[in-house]
């Protein structure tokens, strides 16, 4: 395979991202976040806030001149943070650097005919991937072989879809930062998208599951309004809850057939926060504020590298989605990403944000223009695949991070 310096692969995506985004003008990224808002239900028909408190925050989620440079320092910033994490990095050197198809398999449950064989890749020059361009044809066609479903969407789909998802997640932490620095616009947000789920009959395009992990987010959300309203914290605070949340995403891969991903999401389980007492070697301990009580600290075994693994084995499962450059965001934006300076409060961020992404795909469907999201079809179970290995290995490397930390203290 070849050698790539640490965080490469991240940059190559991130680069592709930017070039997707070349022509953009402020009118074209204001359209698409006033497309963005509108199907939020944040922005009625003429265009105006549904709310004072949006009103009082339109500098920051439509800031007038937005432009195609601050939208790549967007996708900079998120690229920095993504490369700071090693079980993220580590995948993306492998599989955007790899010269080689790697034979591996787990045979994911009804992949379509096809799908996993070398004639959906996109080969010709002019269909390369961006971030293939500039590795050379053994490069290109090793990528295209390998992820032929997603070469091809790159190739002829990436320069309308990616810039729709740069908008979209630079909304989306624009709001997730809102809910995070005001428990009050949480509680907002709560109670009007249930309301506007009122007058909706079901989403044709939620399964199951995810009608489950929308009401299983919402009630969590609506738990964490109560402690801000109360101002305690639980010292048992998601312990259980929190694992079972991991562990409807392990069944779920248990029967897609994933069991490399179901095995990184059981390790997580296995650690969960609220422990009764601390714990010096490894961190963990009661929930509680954050100093400045904005955010709950939920304190896992050895946080920063469970988070670490947390972001790679979420973002395993998610792009089993056929729409997952945009599910993918609730984990890439930088309020929830940055977690390395506190990340026992990852997974409270990452709620505010999964909130958010899950009520603009129930409200939004079914709308004049959602049909650009929902007929996308950008799984590759060979990607999917791939990551599940990965994401092994990294639970296998995050137990022994535990053992070494509980071995260390005296």
């Amino acid at each position: 395979m070849t050698a790539l310096a640490a965080g490469a692969g991240v940059g190559r995506v991130a680069a592709a991202v930017k070039a997707a985004l070349a022509g953009l003008d402020p009118a074209a990224i204001e359209a698409m976040l006033v497309r963005h808002y509108r199907e939020w239900r944040l922005l009625d028909g003429a265009g105006r806030w549904v709310t004072a408190a949006l009103t009082k925050a339109e500098d920051r989620l439509r800031p007038p001149g937005l432009d195609r440079a601050a939208l790549e320092r967007f996708v900079d910033a998120v690229a920095r943070l993504a490369a700071a994490n090693p079980y993220l990095a580590g995948f993306l050197d492998q599989v955007v650097g790899a010269d080689r198809v790697d034979e591996e398999s787990e045979s994911p449950r009804g992949a379509p005919p096809g799908e996993d064989g070398p004639g959906g890749g996109a080969e010709a020059a002019g269909d390369r991937p961006p971030f293939c361009q500039a590795g050379g044809a053994r490069s290109v066609r090793a990528w295209s072989l390998r992820f032929p479903v997603l070469a091809a969407r790159l190739a002829t789909e990436g320069t309308r879809v990616l810039p729709d998802v740069v908008t979209f997640a630079w909304a989306l932490e624009a709001l997730t930062r809102l809910m995070a620095e005001d428990w009050r616009f949480l509680a907002f947000t709560l109670d009007h998208w249930r309301q506007g789920r009122r007058f909706i009959w079901g989403s044709k395009n939620f399964r199951l599951f995810d009608h489950v992990k929308l009401l299983s987010i919402e009630h969590l959300n609506a738990r964490f309004v109560e402690c801000h309203r109360r101002g305690v914290v639980p010292p048992d605070f998601m312990r259980v809850l929190l694992p079972l949340n991991i562990l409807e995403a392990v069944a779920w891969e248990i029967v897609e057939g994933y069991p490399g991903n179901a095995r990184a999401g059981l390790t997580l389980a296995r650690y969960p926060p609220g422990a009764p007492r601390e714990n010096p070697a490894t961190g963990e301990g009661p929930s509680i504020w954050t100093a400045d009580r904005r955010a709950i600290l939920l304190r896992t075994a050895c946080p920063r590298a469970w988070s670490d693994l947390y972001t790679s084995w979420n973002l395993a499962f998610v792009s089993q989605y056929d729409t997952f450059p945009y599910v993918m965001c609730k984990l890439l934006v930088p309020s929830v990403l940055g977690y390395a300076a506190q990340p026992a409060a990852y997974i409270y961020y990452r709620c505010l944000a999964i909130h958010a992404l899950m009520n603009y795909a129930y409200l939004g469907d079914g709308g004049p223009e959602r049909s650009r999201i929902t007929d996308l079809i950008w799984r590759d179970h060979r990607l999917t695949r791939a990551w599940s290995r990965h994401n092994r290995r990294c639970a296998r490397q995050y137990e022994e991070t535990v053992a070494r930390a509980v071995q260390a203290r005296p």
